[in-house]
Formats: C-alpha cells, sequence, structure tokens
C-alpha cells in the first residue's frame, strides 16, 4: 500500500514538471519587455444584498391609558380601522369634568374678592401708621414749646429740629394719604371686575346646571328626571330648590350691581361681601348636581354614555 502511494505521488510530481517546462517555453519571461498597470489602494463601499421572503407584521398589542380615570363614553374607530397620527382613539365623559371646571372657577373667584379686600386693608393700615407718626411728632413739637415756655432756656436749635421731624412726619403722612387713595381706587376697580365676572360667570354655570335638573327648562332633562326620581328623589328635589335659591340671590345682586360704579366704595364693598356667599352657595349647588350624575342609577333614556 505505502509503495503504491509513493508511485502515485512521483507520478504527480513529473507531471507538475513537465507542466511547467512547456509553459516556460510557450510564454518565455522577457526582460524589459512587459506592461504593467499600477492602481492607489483606496477605500470603496461594498454594499451587500440580503434577499429574504416572509410576511412583514406590526405589533399586535399597543399599552394605551387615559391621564386621569374615568367613564370611556366614545370608541370612534372599530377593530383594524386605519388611523391618522393625532386621532382621538377613545374618549372619557367630560360631564364632571365641566362641573368640576365650574366649581374651580367659582372658588377662584371667590379667592379674588377676598385678595381685593386683604389689597385694600393693607394699605389703609399703612396710612395708620403714617397718621399715628404725624400726631407723635405734632404732640412732641407742643411739649417742646411748652417746656420752652415753662423753663425759658430751651435752645433754638431744638425747636428747629422738633419742627423738621414734624414736616417730615407731615409729608410722610401725606405721601401716604395720596399712595393709599389711588391703591384703593385700583382696588376697587379690579373687585368691580371681579364681580361682574363673578355674575356672568354663575349665569352660565345655572344654564349648565339646568339642563340637568330641568327647572327653568322642563323639557330639556327628560333623559335625567326619570333617572333622578327613580334613584333619589329626595335630593333632585334638594338640588331643585338649591338651584332656585341660587338664581334668585344672582338675580337679585346682579340687579344691585347694574346700578353702581366702581367708585361708589360702600355699596360696593356690601356687595363684595353678600358675593362671597353667593359663590359658597353655587359652589355647593355644582357639587350637589355632580353627585346626583355620579350616583344616579341608569333607568330609561339615561345611558352610559349620557352619563
Amino acid at each position: 500500500m505505502f509503495k503504491f502511494i509513493w508511485k502515485k505521488k512521483f507520478w504527480f510530481l513529473a507531471v507538475v514538471i513537465v507542466a511547467a517546462v512547456i509553459i516556460s517555453r510557450i510564454f518565455p519571461s522577457g526582460e524589459g519587455d512587459g506592461n504593467y498597470e499600477f492602481a492607489e489602494a483606496a477605500y470603496i463601499d461594498i454594499v451587500q444584498e440580503v434577499s429574504v421572503t416572509g410576511t412583514v407584521e406590526s405589533d399586535s398589542k399597543i399599552d394605551l391609558r387615559f391621564q386621569r380615570s374615568g367613564k370611556i363614553s366614545a370608541v370612534p374607530y372599530e377593530v383594524g380601522d386605519f388611523v391618522s397620527s393625532g386621532a382621538m382613539l377613545a374618549g372619557l365623559d367630560t360631564t364632571s369634568l365641566s362641573i368640576s371646571v365650574q366649581s374651580a372657577q367659582a372658588d377662584l373667584a371667590l379667592a379674588q374678592a377676598n385678595y381685593d379686600q386683604a389689597l385694600a386693608g393693607s394699605t389703609e393700615e399703612a396710612v395708620w401708621v403714617a397718621q399715628a407718626a404725624y400726631e407723635k411728632a405734632q404732640a412732641d413739637l407742643a411739649q417742646v414749646r411748652k417746656t420752652l415756655e415753662n423753663t425759658e432756656i430751651l435752645s433754638a436749635e431744638s425747636i428747629s429740629a422738633a419742627e423738621l421731624d414734624y414736616n417730615t412726619a407731615l409729608n410722610s403722612y401725606n405721601n401716604a394719604k395720596a399712595t393709599y387713595g389711588e391703591d384703593v381706587v385700583h382696588a376697587y376697580e379690579d373687585a368691580y371686575n371681579v364681580l361682574d365676572e363673578v355674575f356672568n360667570e354663575i349665569v352660565d354655570s345655572l344654564r349648565d346646571v339646568d339642563n340637568i335638573l330641568g327647572v327653568d327648562n322642563e323639557d330639556v332633562n327628560d333623559s335625567f328626571e326619570l333617572a333622578f326620581e327613580a334613584t333619589n328623589n329626595y335630593d333632585y328635589v334638594a338640588a331643585q330648590g338649591l338651584y332656585s335659591a341660587v338664581e334668585d340671590e344672582n338675580d337679585s345682586l346682579s340687579s344691585d350691581f347694574s346700578g353702581i360704579e366702581a367708585s361708589d366704595y360702600d355699596e360696593l364693598g356690601s356687595l363684595l361681601e353678600e358675593a362671597v356667599s353667593l359663590l359658597d352657595d353655587m359652589d355647593r349647588l355644582l357639587d350637589d348636581t355632580d353627585d346626583l350624575l355620579v350616583n344616579v342609577d341608569l333607568v330609561g333614556g339615561f345611558t352610559e354614555t349620557l352619563r
């Protein structure tokens, strides 16, 4: 076996040598007769393509959630529908949210009215301080003069110093009165504008509440009325009564407000105090109406979508 393999290698080497001799004779190597091409080495981009077959699929589920909890009122698309960017996929019921917004607006108006009153009060205190300083300087001057009359030894410089203190206090008092007057004017102008906004806001809120309670417009709340009466008729009637009371109070104060100007300080101050009570009642009405909507049963034409 070994001899056979050695013989095969011998014949293979012999064939290679003969082939090399023949090639060298056919293609003799000349000196200086060859033509050569040179190229500069450089980096190039090589594009490699991969061909595959298959089906492109999207992720079957996307985790979506609302920013707050609530009841879904609308789902405008079905499974498999095409939707565009920014389209609403589902909507929450906003009835309770709208009432809460109006309640917050009423609280804001109340806070603004209290702030304006506090602002006017604080500037008046500054005037009292200046007035007290003025009266003290006046008393000090009188005491100095009395001492001069009694002893006749008080120097002219002491009199001049006391008079200077008196004049300084008097100027400060006059400046404080002027500043206080301007601040009072602005404070009452702001309060007047706030009251105007309060009455308008209450009218809008009452209109929305009436669409639910059906006090002034009895036909508009047919879908609510049966459900309210079946679930808790007592709270429903109580809310209607509070609605009428708030409406009457608002009409009365609005009538008084229409007859005054921002410069009518006494009347405006009284209206501000009464408006605080009106806003409290309106806030309570909004809360009671919201409770009715949340706790009512689905009866008759009152559906989850309507809620």
